[in-house]
């Protein structure tokens, strides 16, 4: 996964003989861990400053959600254009765009 995020859980199923269900189960094991923080586009800018690099960052926390602090730490962010209250294996879906890919990875990390 590594080397292709996009690969499909029936291609990655034949790679690792394991059932697609199998392989999805593992996946969502490895996202609820924190193996998997996330997935994202990263683009280049081209020299173009009006390129804007947009990454969607699912926040999945051991304490479910008690109290608000992610939600207001994730406020004084200017870069954060939205963030969604999820039900299921995640917590927070957190847009998030700026023009430099580095300050993404900032906030992802």
């Amino acid at each position: 996964m590594k080397a292709n995020a996009r690969i499909s859980h029936a291609e990655l199923s034949a790679k690792v003989n394991l059932s697609r269900n199998a392989v999805r189960v593992r996946i969502e094991r490895l996202e609820r861990e924190g193996f998997i923080k996330g997935y994202t586009i990263v683009t280049g800018d081209g020299g173009n400053s009006q390129h804007v690099t947009t990454a969607l960052i699912f926040v999945y926390r051991h304490d479910r959600m008690r109290g608000g602090d992610v939600i207001q730490a994730l406020r004084k962010i200017p870069e954060v254009v939205t963030c969604d209250v999820m039900t299921g294996d995640f917590d927070l879906l957190v847009r998030v765009e700026s023009p430099e890919a580095d300050r993404i990875r900032q906030i992802w990390q």
